[in-house]
């Protein structure tokens, strides 16, 4: 059986490089550092002859977010987006990765090349229909993106209480009576989008009861409105990106749980 080492390269700015053993090439595992720009991995292995060779090369991990030419156009409003959108022009390039803790701004980047932001989107896409998210909350930030880029919205909520089996398909089967609440949104007049969950109560109008959806619906929800409201897409990164924190996955356990006990 042939020994592989892992190693991580860390790449800092006005600073040398440092290689360091690691125990894992899982990058989530790797902590940010003062003037830390990124990293990338290795592995050492031990030929037929017993000599060292090195391996198997990642791409970089970069501590910084991918910014392209079309992001920074729907959002150039804001001055640092402003300067971004310039530092692309002058270069003529479609995208760049800014490290703003380390003061770099990366203009050539390898198709294998992700940031760290990115790797979490990757693990958070792979869990989307294993996590909660509370509706209302949910719903609250699509309104408040969308009325910040000069929307009119309105949210409708309705309740009906509903059999959630039929008695004419097996008769011996009890039938069960569940309140289900649908959210309809409505963007300048127009029906956008709508969503429904249960509710944990028998009562309608108990609105103090909070639904919930699974991440996957919320994507389902939202994605036919990129095309339209292009925005949305990053919106949704940020809302799996804030879910990726450990914190944010503790919550989201707990809201499952509570969800569970409410039905």
């Amino acid at each position: 059986m042939v020994d592989v080492l892992h190693y991580a390269e860390k790449v800092f700015n006005n600073r040398p490089a440092d290689v360091s053993l690691v125990n894992s090439r899982n990058p989530l595992m790797v902590g940010e550092e003062k003037d830390l720009i990124g990293f990338r991995f290795f592995d050492v292995v031990q030929n037929f002859r017993g000599q060292e060779e090195i391996t198997n090369y990642s791409g970089m991990y970069y501590f910084g977010s991918r910014i392209s030419y079309k992001d920074l156009v729907l959002e150039q409003d804001d001055f640092i987006k402003r300067m971004q959108l310039d530092y692309l022009s002058r270069l003529g390039i479609e995208e760049a990765i800014f490290c703003e803790k380390a003061g770099k701004v990366i203009s050539t980047i390898s198709v294998s090349d992700k940031t760290i932001e990115e790797v979490r989107l990757e693990r958070i896409n792979e869990q989307v229909r294993n996590i909660d998210v509370n509706q209302k909350e949910f719903l609250n930030t699509l309104i408040t993106t969308l009325e910040e880029h000069g929307n009119d919205v309105d949210i409708i909520t309705s309740e009906v209480l509903e059999f959630l089996c039929d008695l004419e398909i097996d008769p011996e089967i009890d039938a069960i009576e569940a309140i289900i609440r649908t959210y309809d949104l409505y963007v300048n007049g127009y029906k956008a989008a709508s969503t429904s969950a249960v509710v944990g109560d028998l009562k309608i109008g108990s609105y103090e009861r909070e639904t919930y959806f699974k991440l996957s619906d919320a994507v389902d929800m939202v994605s036919p409105l990129y095309q339209e409201y292009p925005y949305l897409e990053k919106m949704m990164d940020k809302v799996k990106l804030a879910i990726s924190d450990e914190d944010s996955l503790a919550e989201s356990v707990q809201a499952k749980t509570k969800s569970k006990r409410n039905k």
